[in-house]
């Protein structure tokens, strides 16, 4: 069985997400997408719409006799999505849009534990002024 069988078997349909789709030489999955804004945004609620972004990310394995040895992710886009700002104190207050673009390079990686190689959950906290301040992807591996 290869690699990309074992991917499809146990990612196939975990968390929520989509079945991977190849795209050449990437993978692209859709996650959820949670944004915050750096000390908080007085009162706001923070909205990313859509919720769930497609990521496309690229897998390198080292395998060894025994098995896996190393799994390293490289993050080539994530796709542009838009945060809506809604004042809960001022309900005549306009929502305001702001559009956001991750720099596919600015995502950390954070690997937990979990049932499958495929990343679950982006997190983006903007600045004050709308701009990407850090990203993280949360990436799940499976150890046999």
């Amino acid at each position: 069985m290869s690699f990309d069988d074992i991917y499809r078997r146990i990612t196939e349909g975990k968390r929520g997400t989509t079945l991977k789709e190849e795209t050449g030489e990437s993978y692209r999955l859709t996650v959820p997408v949670n944004v915050y804004f750096e000390g908080g945004t007085g009162g706001e609620d923070v909205i990313a719409d859509p919720p769930k972004v497609i990521i496309t990310y690229d897998l390198e394995v080292t395998y060894r006799s025994w098995g896996i040895k190393d799994i390293n992710v490289t993050v080539r886009e994530v796709e542009d999505f838009t945060v809506a700002i809604e004042n809960s104190e001022d309900l005549d207050a306009e929502v305001e849009q702001i559009p956001v673009k991750v720099a596919p390079e600015a995502c950390e990686i954070l690997w937990e534990a979990g049932s499958g190689y495929a990343p679950d959950m982006l997190e983006v906290t903007l600045d004050n002024a709308g701009r990407v301040k850090s990203c993280e992807l949360s990436f799940y591996y499976y150890k046999p």
